[in-house]
């Protein structure tokens, strides 16, 4: 037993290694940590072990960014495979997964396959932590960002403006949402509430000294509607 638990250590310490370099974009690196940890685990406790489907979610992440959609969508199913085996069908570890294949549609061009997961994942997700979780807020995010994507910019809005009210404005995905707000809002020609939507994402980012890509987006925006305001 105590063995066993070493080698989980490690396989652990691998994966750990693995998010670190897919978080400084190093997709190579964390490939092999990813594939590592798998291969460890799975000497000792076998292919269907839970966290084998969680360096399963690793690998998807990695393919996912270098643009091997085909693998990524092999790698996301497999764990799905595992987690609905040892978790059950309406675990919210099943959701992650479901969301995370929508997110490999949706990348490929396909927003009515992605929102057809991110639907079930929604559903499961509210089932299991209740529709005031981050988990569930997420999930809105996701579906109101593909209804805007497709042009029901009312649908869209409905789902981003009742994530926005369960993360509140202190959550760090909010700036992202309010952007994405002002644009649903601008879209239904709400250009008021839009304008709104940008200056207080433009504050949040300024609070927190944020000078990104999206940061720079929402200055754009709020500096668009006020010119045309004048």
């Amino acid at each position: 037993m105590a063995g066993a638990k070493a080698w989980f250590c490690v396989a652990e310490d691998h994966y750990r290694l693995g998010e670190i370099h897919l978080d400084h974009g190093r997709l190579v690196e964390a490939e092999k940590s990813f594939k590592e940890a798998r291969r460890v685990l799975g000497l000792m406790h076998g292919e269907d072990h839970p966290f084998v489907a969680t360096t399963c979610n690793g690998l998807g992440m990695v393919y996912k960014d270098m643009g091997r959609y085909g693998d990524a969508l092999s790698m996301y199913n497999e764990a799905l495979a595992i987690r609905r085996r040892r978790l059950g069908e309406r675990h919210s570890d099943v959701a992650t997964t479901l969301c995370n294949i929508g997110g490999v549609y949706y990348v490929q061009g396909n927003s009515g396959k992605a929102l057809e997961y991110c639907m079930q994942a929604l559903e499961i997700e509210t089932e299991a932590k209740g529709r005031e979780s981050e988990g569930v807020a997420i999930s809105l995010c996701n579906i109101g960002g593909l209804y805007s994507h497709l042009g029901e910019f009312d649908k869209g809005l409905e789902m981003l403006e009742e994530a926005l009210e369960i993360l509140g404005v202190d959550h760090p995905k909010v700036t992202v949402l309010l952007y994405n707000i002002g644009l649903s809002r601008e879209a239904l020609g709400d250009e008021e509430g839009a304008l709104e939507s940008f200056r207080e994402a433009q504050r949040i980012y300024g609070m927190h000294g944020i000078s990104d890509n999206d940061a720079k987006r929402a200055d754009t925006c709020v500096r668009r509607l006020e010119g045309g305001s004048l």
